[in-house]
């Protein structure tokens, strides 16, 4: 991660104020305040129209889908993970990928060892992850 990122963000964060950052590769990085969560999206194209999913909501971090910058895309998110959960006590990464045409399930991916039931609580109350008229619900914990 760029040195340069690293101090806006630890300054933004200490300030629970909003921060706002274009990445080098084309990514944007938004915290409107001290969230305990953050929207994670990697696009295969600017032109996909999946990630308005995204730029609607108060935290998140969007990146193109590249080896190239995954490892860049990865240390921010440890980064400000580790900042949020030290500052608010935990914090949640929520991780979109867009699924076959057609896809009504989704399935929610875990490690079993960390608060798995906070995961089974989310998986096992389909009302609390049904999307109305959508026909989306959880299908199961992928730990």
């Amino acid at each position: 991660m760029q040195e340069s990122i690293k101090n806006t963000l630890t300054e933004y964060l200490n300030k629970g104020s909003q921060v706002t950052i274009k990445l080098v590769n084309g990514g944007k990085l938004k915290k409107e305040r001290l969230l305990p969560y953050m929207l994670v999206y990697r696009y295969a194209s600017r032109e996909d129209k999946s990630i308005r999913l995204v730029l609607g909501e108060s935290s998140y971090i969007i990146s193109p889908q590249t080896e190239e910058q995954d490892e860049e895309t990865a240390q921010i998110i440890k980064y400000v993970s580790k900042e949020i959960s030290q500052k608010v006590g935990a914090v949640m990464v929520l991780e979109l990928w867009i699924g076959a045409e057609g896809s009504t399930d989704f399935t929610i991916f875990a490690p079993k060892d960390i608060v798995p039931s906070t995961v089974e609580t989310s998986a096992s109350g389909r009302s609390a992850c049904s999307v109305p008229g959508t026909g989306w619900f959880c299908s199961g914990y992928g730990g």
